[in-house]
C-alpha cells in the first residue's frame, strides 16, 4: 500500500472483514511472518502436496511472497538511514506477550541492518542480552531499556505492536531529526517530538516521500 497514493491497508483489510464468509478477525495489516515454525509450516504443507500428486505452487508462492516482505521491510529502513545512521528496533519477539524470537521479523531487520553496516541497538522487553547476542549475533547491542535503545538513534522501527513501548517513543527527543517506523499504526493518537518525522507501514505516501521511492 506504500506505493500507492492514498492507499490505506487497515480500510482494505475492513472492507475484506465485512463479507461475512471471511470476517474481520485476523485481518490486520502488518510485518511479514516470522518463526520457524511458519517456514517449517508451509515446507511440510508443500511436501504432502508433493507427496499426493497435488499442485502446491499456492504455499510456494505464499514462502516467497513472505520471504520478498522481509527483504522490502529491509531496503525501505536502509533508504532511510544512511551510511553511519543508528536504527533502533523495538520488540524482537515473533509476537506481542511472547520471549520467543528466532526467526522473528525483528531480528531479521537487525542482522540485516548490521551486515549493511548500520549500528543498530535493540530492545525487548521479554529477552535477555545472552538471547539477543544468540540470535542476532555480537553486532547487535541490547538496551536496558526502550529508552535507551533510542538514544542515537536515526531512525526507530517499531517492529511489534506492544502498547509498552509507545511512551518511550512519545518521550523521545533526539538532538537531530530522526524518523519513526510505524508499522502497525500504532502510534495513531501519540503527540511526537518536532523533529520526529512518523513514516507509517501500510499507506501510500506523497511521491515526493523518500520513503514511497524507496518501498
Amino acid at each position: 500500500c506504500e506505493g500507492i497514493p492514498n492507499a490505506d491497508v487497515d480500510h482494505i483489510t475492513r472492507a475484506i472483514g465485512a463479507d461475512r464468509r471471511v470476517s474481520p478477525h485476523g485481518l490486520a495489516g502488518g510485518l511479514p511472518l516470522g518463526g520457524t515454525s511458519v517456514a517449517q509450516d508451509l515446507h511440510a504443507f508443500g511436501a504432502v502436496c508433493q507427496e499426493h500428486g497435488e499442485d502446491g505452487s499456492i504455499v510456494t508462492a505464499a514462502a516467497l511472497a513472505n520471504e520478498w516482505q522481509h527483504a522490502r521491510l529491509a531496503g525501505t529502513v536502509l533508504a532511510m538511514a544512511g551510511p553511519n545512521a543508528r536504527v533502533a528496533v523495538l520488540g524482537l519477539a515473533c509476537q506481542s506477550g511472547t520471549p520467543v524470537m528466532d526467526g522473528s521479523t525483528g531480528t531479521r531487520l537487525a542482522a540485516s541492518l548490521t551486515a549493511a553496516g548500520r549500528g543498530v541497538q535493540v530492545f525487548d522487553r521479554l529477552t535477555g542480552a545472552e538471547d539477543v547476542r544468540r540470535v542476532c549475533g555480537a553486532g547487535v547491542r541490547m538496551a536496558a531499556n526502550a529508552a535507551n535503545a533510542l538514544m542515537g538513534a536515526d531512525v526507530v522501527v517499531l517492529a511489534v505492536p506492544d502498547p509498552a513501548y509507545l511512551p518511550a517513543i512519545e518521550a523521545w527527543r533526539p538532538n537531530t531529526p530522526a524518523i519513526v517506523v510505524d508499522c502497525y499504526r500504532a502510534l495513531e493518537d501519540r503527540v511526537l517530538d518536532g523533529l520526529v518525522s512518523r513514516v507509517v507501514l501500510g499507506r501510500g505516501g506523497r511521491p515526493e516521500d523518500p520513503w514511497a521511492r524507496a518501498a
